[in-house]
């Protein structure tokens, strides 16, 4: 059992939507066309946990992975990662979906990864998660879909805040908000250290930290400029015992990267909308850290531009954009230390009749290493009434070859071989293509009623070209170790249905429903060697959350969610939230995590239990 005690002093939030779990149909979204439609308008499934749904969890990795049932986690060996609807890693990063911050990519060039691990909610005003390809608006690693990641907007006056978590030895953390008004200017931040003691009899503890600022100056009322920075980091144990690759077992690996960009928004008369942003990435992998003779580092630069243009006129909306942007990397991960280079231009077309909304886009990447690379989206909304829409959605993608697949310079790791596992030897092939994927969806929404709604998505995706390690039987300089390259060898099929229901039973309840089934899964190779042969992901899956207020003050969330993890199977596990405001800025919150303290499998080799008790209080000024 783990008790948690949290003071915090805070400021409170103004979403129209900010006491419901899922944001409401009506909700204007940017993610999914980058121009502001509402949910109910988006021709692309999307869906949006508000700052009211975060408030229960501590990190991004745990809100998305508890709360929406087609991203589903999976525990590797040295971090959790995530697969949204089907589209799982080839090793065990976030590789194949794009992560952004404030429109800004956190998608490192060494692994593609995103350590969702070491980003907490806290500051989060929103989460936008689209799925399907992404590519034709935002290029590589918008595979399976985009997480966008909002801050909360410019308070409107001076603020500090300050929390402090007790996990009776296991889980505790420390953070702090700040912002400042003067005139035209605005500065917020925030820090963030947090340590978990891991899963009971597995080697995964973890220490994290993040500090993030913004400062944001309106010279004019319709332009601003913005510079944003972000340290984050991550220790965290290897376990060595799931089915992805790892390092040594019982051994240890760290992250750290620092994120900067500066940005200039104008709006002109009309719609007429200029991004114009600045941004720059560094940061460090470091592998089996406990062991100096097989230890592995790579460091990682990138540079960035990006300019965007929306203009319209009358039903149409066009939105032109360019980018440019340079990678390099070094360290003895790597056999080499290599420079990227990467120019883009995209279009987009909207176009809104009263019963219908088109959108049409292309994008052409051209790249130093994979060279040129072209993604379209087509998508339909049409309104058969104000109840009822149907949409239809076409596209292509691409997940680009990272440098570690590109250029692993012969690096010993762990991974199963039909599960008995054992070390290999891992080397990079610079002769790799990216991975493809060409998909389509047709979803429904549906007002059942003023106060509930459903919605219904059927999709289709095939994979081609995915990247995958290949065995051989012996090292070339005759240790007896097998060893691997990647290639492209794998190609995957899956279709599957997404769907939901909200239904606001009063005025102080609200009951969310959705699920996730694949239909069909298939799998085929291009070599007799895989390291895996064939993986068996998640079938179905069902999150139900009743969220309640009982008299004036008193209010509570009951959620269950079963398989917790994608392991093909698995009990519920079910978490009880409740708060108690005393006062306007005064509450306390108690969490039950797994209430039944049910076994469940975090993956097919790791088994755990175990209740986890939460008490958090929460004071502001």
């Amino acid at each position: 059992m783990v008790v948690v005690m949290a003071c915090s002093l805070w400021a409170q939030r103004t979403s129209r939507t900010a006491e419901l779990l899922f944001a409401d149909p009506a909700e204007i979204v940017t993610t999914a066309t980058r121009s502001q439609r509402s949910i109910e308008e988006s021709p692309i499934s999307v869906q949006v946990l508000t700052r009211h749904s975060l408030t229960d969890w501590l990190t991004v990795q745990e809100a998305l992975e508890r709360r929406l049932p087609d991203v589903i986690a999976f525990e590797g060996s040295l971090m959790r990662f995530l697969s949204v609807r089907g589209s799982f890693s080839s090793s065990e990063f976030n590789e194949r979906t794009l992560v952004l911050l404030d429109g800004v990519p956190l998608n490192d060039p060494v692994l593609g990864h995103v350590p969702l691990m070491a980003l907490p909610a806290l500051p989060l005003e929103r989460i936008e998660v689209v799925y399907g390809p992404g590519s034709a608006l935002y290029g590589a690693n918008a595979f399976a879909g985009v997480v966008a990641l909002k801050t909360a907007p410019s308070a409107t006056e001076r603020q500090v805040r300050v929390q402090f978590g007790e996990g009776n030895g296991q889980r505790q953390s420390v953070a702090l908000w700040g912002s400042y008004l003067a005139q035209r200017w605005h500065f917020s931040t925030f820090g963030w250290v947090g340590q978990d003691g891991g899963t009971p009899g597995i080697h995964n503890a973890a220490r994290t930290h993040m500090w993030q600022s913004a400062l944001r100056w309106n010279p004019t009322p319709h332009t601003t400029w913005t510079l944003r920075t972000l340290l984050s980091g991550m220790q965290r144990g290897v376990n060595g015992r799931t089915v992805a690759m790892a390092g040594t077992p019982n051994d240890s690996y760290q992250t750290q990267a620092f994120l900067w960009a500066l940005e200039r928004e104008a709006k002109g008369a009309g719609s007429r909308y200029h991004l114009l942003r600045l941004y720059g990435q560094q940061g460090t992998h470091e592998f089996n850290r406990q062991q100096a003779s097989v230890r592995r580092q790579a460091n990682y630069q990138r540079l960035g531009v990006e300019t965007l243009w929306q203009w319209s006129h009358g039903h149409t909306q066009w939105t032109v954009g360019l980018e440019a942007r340079q990678e390099s990397a070094a360290g003895n991960l790597l056999r080499r230390s290599p420079t990227a280079n990467l120019w883009s231009a995209y279009t987009q077309l909207e176009y809104h009749l009263p019963a219908a909304y088109l959108t049409v886009g292309l994008r052409h990447d051209n790249h130093s290493v994979y060279g040129a690379q072209r993604s379209v989206r087509g998508a339909l909304t049409y309104s058969v009434n104000e109840q009822l829409a149907v949409r239809a959605s076409y596209g292509t993608a691409f997940r680009a070859p990272n440098f570690a697949e590109l250029y692993s310079g012969g690096n010993w790791v762990w991974t199963p071989i039909e599960l008995n596992f054992s070390p290999v030897y891992v080397m990079g092939d610079p002769r790799l293509r990216p991975e493809r994927i060409t998909a389509w969806e047709i979803g429904i929404r549906h007002q059942l009623a003023p106060t509930a709604h459903f919605d219904l998505s059927y999709f289709d995706k095939n994979h081609e070209n995915l990247i995958s390690l290949e065995l051989h039987p012996g090292h070339p300089t005759g240790i007896t170790w097998p060893h691997a390259h990647y290639r492209n060898l794998m190609h995957y099929h899956v279709v599957g249905v997404a769907a939901s229901v909200v239904w606001r039973l009063n005025a102080g309840h609200e009951l969310t429903v959705s699920g996730y089934h694949l239909l069909q899964q298939h799998w085929g190779s291009h070599s007799a060697h895989p390291t895996v042969r064939q993986i068996s992901l998640t079938r179905s899956r069902l999150v139900v959350t009743l969220n309640g207020r009982t008299g004036t003050r008193f209010s509570w969330l009951l959620e269950g969610v079963v398989p917790p993890y994608d392991t093909g199977g698995g009990r519920a596990l079910i978490a009880l939230a409740l708060r108690y405001p005393l006062q306007e800025r005064r509450a306390w919150l108690l969490r039950v995590d797994n209430l039944l303290n049910s076994t469940y499998a975090l993956s097919p080799l790791l088994q755990t239990r175990g209740l986890r008790l939460s008490l958090f209080y929460q004071q502001g000024w």
